[in-house]
């Protein structure tokens, strides 16, 4: 029989107010607010985005899907977690038929990543709305259309979403995402 070996959680105390530490050391009040870049966290840590759309953009999603978060090099694989999207009003509706959005690899012919994001009772509404997407369960992908390629929104629908004449509403996406190397 092997040796059991102790194991010990350490439970840090409270503290209030900036850490501080020996002499010449840093602590957070020498830290500047954008000191932690993405080029000092772990490749996999999650990572969030946000796109503004405008009502013309969104009317056209269809035939021009928006980049969501862009390819991000060779080898690279871009996970999508979830997103929330913002519908913020203007002074008509957006109107559609049978036109879903979803998160999607590549442009409006890539794998769908997300779960169908409902238009109805969401961009056709008069005031401002949310809605969110989850990842779709089990995505299989070949290699070829995943590694280095972008993710987009895009209307899974047969034609481009209509309304909003003046095209003063706006939907703003909030991505959560990772991005992991394949090893391929």
């Amino acid at each position: 029989m092997g040796k059991v070996r102790e194991r010990r959680v350490i439970v840090a105390p409270a503290f209030e107010g900036a850490l501080t530490g020996a002499a010449g050391s840093v602590g957070t009040d020498e830290l500047a607010d954008d000191c932690l870049t993405s080029l000092k966290q772990h490749e996999t840590i999650v990572k969030y985005a946000e796109v503004s759309i405008t009502a013309a953009e969104v009317k056209a999603i269809r035939a021009t899907p928006i980049s969501l978060v862009a390819a991000e090099g060779a080898d690279k694989i871009v996970e999508f977690l979830s997103a929330l999207l913002i519908l913020e009003y203007g002074s008509e509706v957006l109107a559609e038929s049978s036109d879903n959005l979803a998160v999607r690899y590549t442009d409006g012919s890539g794998a769908i990543v997300s779960e169908a994001i409902e238009a109805g009772g969401f961009l056709d509404q008069s005031a401002d709305t949310v809605s969110n997407a989850v990842a779709k369960k089990d995505n299989i992908v070949a290699a070829s259309g995943c590694v280095n390629k972008a993710l987009v929104l895009h209307n899974t629908g047969d034609g481009e979403i209509t309304g909003n004449a003046t095209e003063d509403s706006v939907l703003r996406v909030k991505i959560a995402y990772r991005v992991h190397t394949a090893g391929l």
